[in-house]
């Protein structure tokens, strides 16, 4: 796994009354989406804090992925229905995603995975 800078997971709310103007559109755009709350982590801090190792720099990404989304869901009284992962990695290249929080029920109720974990890993999977 290419080593990661920092990520950051914002829980979001569609925009539906800019969405509506623009629904003939394939592709979303950062502005159909409203941020309602966000937490960054900053990776190599981390990792160098807690000394992790090589063998387990993927779980332990992916570990506190999933634990940062709980805590932010759990503290976000706002309404949301999507979640939105940007990471930076050592080379200051970045990426960016998004997706529906009715996927991740989806992916609850069918399958016996963390969604979040899953979302990340095709993200990374892609880029690699």
């Amino acid at each position: 796994m290419e080593k990661i800078k920092e990520f950051k997971i914002s829980l979001m709310e569609r925009d539906k009354a800019f969405s509506d103007i623009k629904e003939n559109k394939i592709q979303e755009d950062k502005s159909d989406f409203i941020v309602k709350s966000t937490a960054t982590l900053d990776v190599q801090e981390l990792t160098s804090k807690n000394k992790i190792e090589e063998e387990n720099y993927e779980n332990f990404i992916l570990d506190s992925a999933s634990e940062m989304y709980e805590n932010l869901f759990n503290e976000t009284k706002r309404k949301v229905d999507s979640v939105g992962v940007w990471i930076t990695f050592v080379d200051n290249k970045k990426i960016e995603s998004s997706m529906d929080l009715s996927t991740f029920d989806i992916m609850k109720r069918y399958h016996d995975l963390d969604p979040l974990k899953e979302f990340f890993k095709m993200i990374l999977n892609n880029e690699g």
